[in-house]
């Protein structure tokens, strides 16, 4: 019930964000619009980046509640509430009871793992599902003499399940995690027999094999073949300008996953593990964190949602530590408290710097260092300022505050009320600070689009990337042939008006290549152009005679 209060109200609050949010978003009403369930679509055409599970979840979310931001991102939330109960008894099981609290609470009260379960993108679910496929192989190593079938068969659903989410890197992760605790724990070698690995095969190509040997056997081979050199694609190159250095993921998962980060510190670097089975799932938890780490830190690509998986091993060795905190055996450390309080001091201190939005926003738009053409016509924005973007910080700041001069030991207690108010800290900015973003950063491209929906016109946008005039637009699908992209629809298309966005940096070279297009107005840092169809031409022409 606490899960679904943290998760279910307010999820249709902001619009979708460009990309993943209105990507996933608009291929599942596609799929509604078009009654084509087989295959991921954009723009009515087939989709070869991602598999159709979690696109499945969307549409039926929206044809019961209703194509909105609300219904793309419930699926998350719901996902949400199965994570904290699925850690509960995960942690009672393998710990105690606390360790299944605390690692609930960590995992509900870090920053992005919260927020994710509030978004539409796809690694909730997936993330999930490889979590689960190696905890039941885990069962299954553990299983004590028993036949253990039944954890062979649930880990393999699993692994396929996350194949059929987000493609091969959910059984990549969940194989190496697995050779490496077997290489690093040879005892469990002599566990490991012919026949349940062959049983674990068979059930993860039926599952995550399935919806593969569909396109190919109904012609659509092609889909498959542009999906694994995408895949290929992302491990060798830096895809769509997503780069960034070697540690940049060690960087997000310590900011991002704040307090439970610097908690963890201690038991992920610390020689001494526990023996018996609590011993063997915390290196199980180690090797995980460790393979997700160096695994999204060699890939050239680097996006923030990467590494998402390692949250469920980070928010466990918190829990870990809290739970030994509370059993006296172990302290925070000096550099635990300080990065403790340095880390929450810096997210309530830049967001309270929102007490002077307005004035913030005038000084980035007049700073001379920001050279952006396109980000300083999104500070033009009017802003729907409430002077309140600040509270916020105020939970962060007092769970600081009582981690600094509270009563002297009650260590627990502490960390408890920093964790909380990292929750309100991270709901309070969803509900206050985010809009604000959405405002300066996209509402009049999606304000554009969703003007135009009602019209019979083509939308696009012109030398920029976004899916939001699919999705916001509300396009149908084609009841003829039309040019995909912008180009062909501006040069070729007659028969209704086609509305293009831009971007304001672009303004001369779109006057030079396309004089057919007419500019309607220009505002936050985008362009808005549309080229007349032949009827609205010649009428034009008539009013003027």
């Amino acid at each position: 019930m606490l899960a679904a209060l943290l998760f279910l109200p307010g999820l249709g609050q902001v619009p979708l964000f460009d990309w993943d949010e209105i990507n996933f978003a608009e291929s599942a009403r596609e799929m509604l619009a078009s009654g084509e369930w087989s295959i991921v679509q954009i723009n009515y055409q087939p989709f070869w980046e991602k598999p159709p599970l979690f696109i499945w979840f969307q549409a039926l979310s929206m044809q019961v509640l209703g194509v909105g931001e609300y219904a793309a991102r419930f699926p998350n939330a719901i996902v949400g509430i199965l994570t904290l109960i699925t850690l509960y008894f995960i942690g009672r099981r393998e710990g105690s009871e606390k360790l299944g609290l605390f690692w609930a609470m960590l995992h509900g009260c870090s920053i992005l793992p919260h927020l994710y379960f509030r978004s539409g993108i796809i690694d909730p679910w997936f993330n999930y599902f490889i979590f689960l496929g190696i905890y039941f192989a885990y069962r299954y190593l553990q299983r004590d003499g028993k036949s253990g079938l039944y954890w062979i068969l649930a880990s393999a659903a699993s692994v396929g399940a996350s194949m059929l989410t987000k493609g091969p890197v959910g059984p990549l992760v969940f194989g190496l995690v697995a050779v490496i605790f077997l290489i690093l724990r040879r005892s469990y070698w002599r566990k490991v027999r012919l026949g349940p690995v062959a049983v674990f095969l068979a059930g993860f190509v039926l599952i995550g094999g399935a919806w593969f040997l569909w396109q190919i056997l109904d012609g659509r081979g092609e889909v498959v073949q542009d999906f694994i050199t995408y895949q290929i694609r992302l491990l060798q190159t830096e895809d769509a300008g997503h780069r960034g250095f070697f540690g940049y993921h060690a960087v997000i998962l310590l900011l991002g996953v704040f307090p439970a980060s610097p908690l963890a510190l201690k038991p992920l670097f610390s020689r001494t593990v526990e023996s018996g089975g609590k011993g063997e799932w915390i290196r199980l938890m180690k090797i995980t964190f460790w393979v997700i780490l160096v695994l999204f830190s060699i890939v050239q690509t680097k996006i923030i949602h990467y590494s998402s998986m390692a949250y469920f091993p980070l928010t466990f060795l918190g829990a870990l530590f809290l739970e030994q905190l509370s059993f006296d055996k172990t302290r925070v450390a000096g550099w635990q408290k300080g990065m403790l309080i340095g880390l929450g001091l810096l997210f309530g201190l830049v967001v309270m710097v929102l007490a002077w939005g307005p004035e913030l926003q005038a000084y980035l738009r007049d700073a001379e260092w920001i050279k952006d053409p396109f980000a300083r016509g999104n500070l033009e924005a009017a802003v729907n300022w409430r002077r309140v973007e600040w509270l916020p910080a105020i939970p962060m700041l007092v769970g600081v505050g009582f981690l600094m001069i509270g009563a002297k030991g009650r260590m627990v207690q502490k960390l408890v009320v920093l964790s909380f108010g990292t929750l309100l800290f991270t709901a309070g900015a969803l509900a206050l600070v985010v809009p604000r973003v959405e405002e300066i950063s996209q509402a009049a491209a999606i304000e554009f689009f969703e003007d135009k929906a009602d019209e019979e016109a083509y939308l696009t946008t012109l030398y920029y990337k976004s899916y939001a005039p699919y999705f916001y637009g509300r396009i149908s699908p084609p009841v003829k042939e039309v040019p995909r992209y912008a180009i062909g629809l501006i040069r070729e298309v007659t028969d209704r008006p086609v509305y293009v966005a831009a971007k304001i940096q672009r303004e001369q070279r779109i006057q030079q290549d396309f004089p057919e297009l007419t500019l309607l107005y220009r505002k936050n840092g985008f362009l808005f152009y549309v080229k007349k169809s032949v009827k609205q031409t010649s009428r034009d022409g008539d009013n003027e005679n």
